[in-house]
């Protein structure tokens, strides 16, 4: 089942996430959500939806080995070319 809220009260039933992240994600369509009542209305988000977004977003970040080279900022490296 859905679990629809407001914006605000997804920022409080989500750690790790402030308002201004979630609202400019919800603009620019980082996250998903709509806005009820028009242009001006309120922003509702489903939950479970959000959820799994970040946890994509998460697995994004993690770098797995061996899949890019690491540099090494310091150091002198070959450069391809």
């Amino acid at each position: 089942m859905a679990r629809m809220v407001t914006i605000e009260k997804a920022v409080e039933q989500t750690p790790g996430i402030t308002f201004h992240e979630l609202y400019t994600g919800l603009r620019s369509g980082k996250y998903p959500g709509f806005r009820a009542g028009g242009p001006r209305g309120r922003w509702i988000v489903d939950l479970d939806m959000l959820e799994a977004r970040i946890k994509e977003l998460m697995e994004q970040n993690v770098k797995v080995e061996g899949s890019q080279e690491v540099i090494q900022y310091g150091k002198l490296r070959k450069i391809q070319g």
